[in-house]
């Protein structure tokens, strides 16, 4: 029975965590893995997060105890001299170092958060090079079957022409047909090395290469709304905001507990010819001008980020609203693309109409470009469609 239950137990736990882990991956995962262990700006922004996390706390919440001596020499001498001690040491009321420890433990998150949204901005850029080196690829896989059909054509009328059967015209639109799909193809092949390359400096790995030359499938949500507001909090720039009002209405709070006087109280030593007094000193600090204006500066500064929070909501709803729409929008594309594409597409048959002299070779260009448009489009297509995605789930990091 126990065995027995500790195995529900275990299936119960499995069922809870794996939602929760299936909402965490990314699209291109294994990029944003390489990223987090190798990319040395990211290795920079950590060490940069932990010195500014370690620097919170060197600043004491006392103040520095004060130590004063004196020596005098009498006039007239026969008066003999004298010498003076005395240690203070100053202190707030008690409200003021609950306040600043607040405020220590949110300069702490803030490192973290900043270092959050610097990681976040790295890892969408990592999904973009990503994104763009999947489109320049197909790109060029289409050029260079293009271009093999051009290799069978030119020759076809390099044949005819030295057979006479065609004219010169022919023969050199077949070639220059031929050089300009191989100058497309050369282009689509650098700006994906291009790619490549910058792949290789984010996910510091030289030599690395994407596991899919695919777009994984968009899964946009049916309704924008329910979707937003239960990922809304996740982003790290909306948190790294939070954590700045949060700092400002706790010296906001601070500021107005700095109202309360300030207290000191030491030890101090009076030492002249056989006489020696000892005692103890308290002293006040009436706080009437050092904390004019603060409380309003501070309050002034707590609305200006209740306003900038607010905006950024505004701006980063609006702004997915308009991704969402138009992602929508494009994923009906696709769909209708590679629906007419896959059923009108006929390039072989075009070729063999050429070769047995059914069609004329400006017929042929015609027609086969006009069926490179329509994939081409298709990828273009499916690209924006892509970075769409890649801005809604920004949202996320």
């Amino acid at each position: 029975d126990l065995i027995m239950k500790n195995i529900i137990k275990f299936f119960i736990l499995l069922a809870v965590c794996l939602p929760v882990y299936s909402h965490a991956q990314h699209r291109y995962q294994a990029v944003l893995d390489a990223v987090e262990r190798n990319n040395p700006t990211l290795k920079a922004l950590q060490q940069r997060r932990d010195a500014e996390r370690s620097s919170v706390r060197t600043n004491s919440m006392l103040a520095d105890p004060q130590v004063e001596f004196g020596y005098y020499w009498g006039v007239p001498e026969d008066i003999g001299r004298r010498w003076d001690l005395s240690v203070t040491q100053s202190f707030e009321f008690p409200t003021i170092y609950i306040y600043k420890s607040k405020i220590f433990d949110l300069q702490e998150q803030h490192a973290d958060l900043h270092y959050e949204t610097e990681r976040a901005r790295l890892f969408i850029q990592a999904q973009q090079i990503c994104a763009e080196w999947i489109y320049y690829e197909a790109v060029q896989f289409v050029h260079s079957e293009r271009v093999k059909k051009a290799i069978d054509i030119a020759e076809l009328y390099q044949k005819r022409y030295q057979a006479g059967d065609c004219s010169i015209i022919e023969y050199q639109r077949a070639q220059l047909y031929l050089a300009h799909l191989q100058a497309l193809s050369a282009d689509a092949g650098l700006k994906a090395d291009h790619a490549l390359h910058a792949l290789w400096v984010i996910t510091g790995t030289y030599g690395y290469q994407l596991d899919s030359d695919q777009y994984p499938d968009p899964q946009l949500s049916d309704t924008f709304d329910e979707w937003y507001y239960q990922i809304e909090q996740q982003n790290s720039q909306l948190k790294y905001l939070g954590n700045l009002l949060d700092i400002k209405q706790q010296e906001t709070a601070l500021q107005k507990a700095e109202w309360f006087p300030k207290m000191n109280a030491g030890y101090a030593s009076e030492n002249v010819v056989g006489e020696t007094f000892r005692g103890l000193t308290m002293g006040m600090t009436l706080p009437l001008w050092s904390n004019r204006n603060k409380v309003r500066q501070s309050r002034l500064e707590v609305d200006a980020a209740i306003a900038e929070i607010n905006a950024y909501k505004v701006e980063l709803y609006n702004s997915m609203l308009c991704a969402y729409h138009r992602a929508k929008a494009m994923e009906n594309n696709v769909r209708n693309l590679q629906r007419d594409f896959a059923k009108f597409n006929s390039t072989d048959l075009l070729q063999k109409a050429l070769e047995a002299g059914e069609i004329t070779l400006e017929q042929y260009l015609q027609e086969v470009n006009s069926y490179a448009e329509v994939q081409l489009t298709l990828l273009e297509t499916q690209y924006e469609l892509e970075q769409l995605v890649l801005q809604l789930n920004s949202i996320t990091f």
